[in-house]
């Protein structure tokens, strides 16, 4: 007869010899997320679990490969449907209770429970009955409490046995936690733009927010700096380039046959054009404050940043002298957008997260479309527009809509973008499976509530370039 088993240095593939079929298990054993207190702790990032069952692949796919559910290592012939184990993701010293939900599938259940797998000692492993009193019969235990001893480069499977027959069985990801280093900016156009940045966002909640989306991925996020870099586009006539850059705009969009920049509503100063400048006398730019109804036009040109393009060449003075420092802080900005920074991790490895008060959406008689932020996949500039949450509370003095601003989930998707992960709607050459969006409460997903990441998007983040 063939006996499996179960490495805690290597995970095993899926069982499905003929010999194993005659032995049935009395019981299928699943693992959840300890009561509220347990889905509370995973939404705050204390530990990472992820898990996947046939009927819930149906309803939230278009199709998936063996790359995707072999992550699972799905188990056969305990019940009627594949058995996939979960992932665990636990930093040491850490630790965590799960529920154990104990099916019978037999009349009784006579076998002894037995837990096996962490043979070099990397966890504490305790079962609980619902009077949280420690038991040894795991029969009666309504929980598992497992702590981290240990690090191990190669996950650890704990499996639960009936008779020596598998009924459960959960896969530990528990590396050492790596850190990657993150650089902040506010972006603002003027004193009271940037004033408006600091009050809505603080240092504990910025490092709340990444914790609770990084953790899973035992990465820590360090901020580099205490305090936001302060990036102000604002110029008004007392700035010596003043007049040359009215001439030059003046000319540019007055000869220039592109549709693309003069069909463009103002967009807060982001694109500043002819009219940008007879709607407003004083400043050169839009004034945020008055002008926060005028948004992106979320076009494909625009998607395809063609039209920051044309406005990044419009601010290409045709001069051998530098730019005036404000101007080149707007253009590293603008070019930070059109994704031209920097391509790759540099030799400090520091992701630039850039907080501008700019809006991004668009509108049409089905609401409203928020665009969160701009951030390429493995680059190391994300920029959020957060100033979505002011055009948002506009839009609804107008509009009846259900939609809310959320920065604590849209700060962290672009980042994780930077950290190598793709949107999950497109992420099939990545993960082995594709999506419907708006489905799953995954952090890459759209239109959905982002709360959690998967075990294979916990290694590319963890395997980034920027990390260390």
């Amino acid at each position: 007869m063939t006996t499996f088993t179960f490495s805690s240095e290597h995970i095993s593939g899926t069982m499905t010899s003929p010999e194993v079929k005659l032995r049935v298990s009395e019981c299928r054993i699943e693992f959840t997320p300890y009561k509220k207190e347990g889905k509370k702790a995973r939404t705050k990032g204390e530990f990472g679990f992820d898990s996947i069952d046939s009927n819930t692949l149906k309803k939230i796919t278009h199709s998936y490969t063996p790359q995707f559910t072999d992550t699972y290592t799905p188990i056969n012939d305990i019940g009627n449907d594949v058995y996939y184990t979960p992932w665990l993701s636990l930093a040491i010293n850490k630790e965590v209770k799960l529920a154990l939900n104990i099916e019978k599938l037999t009349k009784q259940l006579n076998g002894k429970i037995t837990i096996e797998g962490d043979s070099n000692g990397c966890f504490i492993i305790e079962c609980y009955d619902k009077s949280d009193k420690e038991c040894t019969d795991v029969k009666t235990a309504k929980y598992i409490r497992i702590k981290c001893l240990k690090t191990s480069v190669s996950p650890t499977q704990i499996t639960l046995k009936v008779n020596d027959i598998v009924a459960g069985a959960i896969n530990i990801h528990h590396p050492k936690t790596k850190q990657v280093n993150v650089r902040w900016y506010y972006v603002g156009q003027g004193e009271d733009s940037l004033k408006q940045l600091d009050k809505s966002i603080k240092i504990p909640k910025l490092k709340q927010w990444l914790k609770q989306a990084f953790n899973p991925a035992l990465i820590h996020v360090k901020l580099v700096n205490s305090e936001a870099h302060i990036i102000d586009l604002s110029f008004t006539k007392k700035d010596d380039f003043y007049d040359d850059l009215k001439k030059l705009i003046n000319n540019y969009t007055a000869n220039q046959e592109n549709k693309e920049l003069t069909t463009l509503e103002p967009h807060n100063g982001l694109f500043f054009t002819k009219l940008d400048i007879q709607v407003d006398k004083k400043n050169a730019l839009i004034d945020i404050a008055k002008k926060e109804k005028w948004h992106y036009n979320l076009n494909d040109e625009i998607k395809k940043y063609k039209a920051i393009e044309t406005i990044a060449n419009c601010l290409t003075i045709e001069s051998k002298k530098e730019l005036p420092p404000k101007l080149n802080r707007r253009k590293s900005y603008v070019d930070s957008l059109k994704e031209l920074q920097h391509t790759e991790a540099g030799e400090d490895n520091t992701v630039h997260l850039l907080i501008s008060n700019i809006s991004s959406y668009s509108t049409d008689s089905g609401g409203i479309l928020l665009n969160g932020g701009v951030a390429k996949t493995g680059h190391n500039t994300a920029n959020v527009f957060f100033g979505n949450g002011a055009a948002l509370e506009n839009y609804k003095k107008e509009k009846e809509c259900t939609i809310e601003y959320t920065p604590e989930v849209e700060l962290p998707h672009e980042l994780m973008h930077c950290l190598g992960l793709k949107d999950l709607h497109n992420a099939q050459s990545q993960l082995g499976v594709s999506f419907e969006k708006g489905k799953t409460d995954n952090y890459m997903d759209y239109d959905n509530t982002k709360k959690h990441t998967q075990k294979q998007q916990w290694d590319i983040l963890h395997n980034s370039s920027f990390t260390y």
